[in-house]
Formats: structure tokens, C-alpha cells, sequence
């Protein structure tokens, strides 16, 4: 089995469009063939130049996000204990549902505005291009 990797270049570099597989030669042609298979996008060349886009001018600023994410989950297990993680710019929160409510809630009075957090799948929090700064020490 070929080694590959996914790159995503949409929520922290602000490029649109989901990932880009990186690999060898045979695995990216068989990744070609099965995206014409299953109608895969015609217009890949505007997805890679927003790609190209971001590369070549968001890759620095992504420490910021990275310091963003760490502050969001300090300020997270301020109020509860462990449950916040973050890695890079994301954001990983494990509290029970009727916690997350609560949480948004308490984030907002900050000026910090998660959307969705009281859903059942809002157990994460991704800082990106466009995100203001963590209220409360930034």
C-alpha cells in the first residue's frame, strides 16, 4: 500500500475546496481515475490556484491560529477541568451535550462566538483565516 497524505488547504490557510492528496505517481493516477469514476470536479484548476493562493500567502500567519486554539482551550478548562485539547488550530472539546450549551453560553459573555456548539456535533472549534483574536488576555 503507497504512502499518501492529505492536505487541507481550507479552514487555516483560507484556501476553498477540501483536500489535496499527496503521493507518488501510481496512487495519485488511481486517485485521478476514481474521481472521474464517482464525478469527481471538472474545475480542479480553480480549486489549486486558491491552493496555490493560500501557500503562497497565509502559511505564516497560522501560529496565530495556533496560539488562538491554545487560548480558546485554556479558557475552556478554566471552567472545566481537562475537557479541552487542542492541536495545531483545532480545538477539541468532551463534555456532555447539555454541558455545551452552557459553555457557549459562558464563551459569549467573553465575545467568543462558537456556532453550533450546543448541537450534538459541536465538540469542535477551528481557528482560521477571518477568526478575531481569544477574549481575556490575547
Amino acid at each position: 500500500m503507497p504512502i499518501s497524505a492529505s492536505v487541507r488547504l481550507s479552514e487555516g490557510l483560507g484556501g476553498r475546496g477540501g483536500p489535496a492528496p499527496a503521493s507518488g505517481l501510481a496512487f495519485i493516477t488511481e486517485a485521478r481515475r476514481w474521481r472521474k469514476t464517482v464525478g469527481g470536479m471538472r474545475q480542479a484548476g480553480f480549486l489549486a490556484a486558491a491552493g496555490i493562493h493560500a501557500l503562497e500567502y497565509h502559511v505564516e500567519r497560522l501560529a496565530d491560529d495556533h496560539r488562538r486554539a491554545e487560548r480558546l482551550a485554556a479558557l475552556v478548562n478554566e471552567r472545566y477541568q481537562g475537557a479541552a485539547t487542542h492541536y495545531t488550530n483545532m480545538v477539541f472539546v468532551d463534555l456532555p451535550a447539555e454541558e455545551l450549551g452552557d459553555l457557549g453560553e459562558r464563551l459569549a459573555a467573553d465575545d467568543i462566538i462558537i456556532r453550533g456548539l450546543a448541537g450534538s456535533s459541536g465538540r469542535e472549534a477551528m481557528m482560521r483565516r477571518r477568526v478575531g483574536e481569544v477574549a481575556r488576555g490575547s
